[in-house]
């Protein structure tokens, strides 16, 4: 029983390998109160104000926000839309400008990002089409819009980078011209994992092997 514990913890370390790397995907802190929103800027103080909202609430999250970067705890007050992708929260960027960002580690090779994306659910002049980017440092990894009134809907991408430390941001870029300025993307359950080399893969099935030897052992 043992080793065959083993050998299936080592077949999950070789495909698996970096641990987590990005920190509170699913912006559960700081937690709010349901039916709350709050712009968060680093750092809280001196208090400062965006729209007329104070943005002095202590931002404990691993997450940087900047203008009209925040967090929802559905059903968000003026922040209209579905419950959150994953946990109870949500990111949102409202406007050009704003951002979201986290610095990460990355080991070196390939890797694959994902995160879930909803247009805001109300009309105008606080509308949910925003064309925002993901950037690693100034490196642009994929450039979306948000549709209003969208469920919530799974983005993937996958890039290379050396091993390093990153900025990994999500910058709101452009509202469409014949629209308010007030428009808004939510953001929630984004995650960085390595993509395995083939080696990596064969390294794993090796250690499938010798789950089936034993096994095979165990029965006789």
């Amino acid at each position: 029983m043992r080793s065959t514990s083993l050998v299936v913890g080592l077949c999950s370390l070789a495909i698996n390998g970096q641990a987590v790397i990005v920190q509170d995907g699913g912006f559960e802190s700081p937690q709010h109160s349901p039916g709350t929103y709050y712009y968060l800027s680093a750092p809280p103080t001196p208090p400062s104000v965006y729209q007329g909202v104070p943005r002095d609430f202590p931002n404990t999250s691993p997450w940087t926000f900047v203008d009209g970067g925040g967090v929802v705890h559905p059903p968000g007050a003026g922040f209209q839309g579905d419950a959150a992708y994953e946990g109870h929260q949500f990111a949102f960027l409202q406007m050009e400008g704003s951002s979201i960002s986290q610095l990460i580690y990355l080991a070196g090779g390939s890797y694959q990002l994902d995160f879930a994306q909803q247009g805001r659910h109300d009309y105008e002049p606080c509308g949910g089409q925003l064309t925002y980017q993901v950037l690693l440092d100034n490196s642009v990894l994929g450039e979306f819009t948000s549709t209003p009134f969208s469920d919530w809907r799974a983005e993937q991408i996958t890039f290379s980078a050396p091993a390093g430390d990153y900025t990994l941001s999500f910058k709101g870029i452009s509202t469409p011209p014949d629209l308010s300025r007030d428009q808004t993307v939510y953001l929630d359950g984004v995650s960085v994992a390595p993509v395995p080399e083939p080696s990596t893969y064969l390294a794993g099935l090796s250690a499938l092997g010798m789950l089936a030897l034993f096994g095979w052992r165990n029965r006789k």
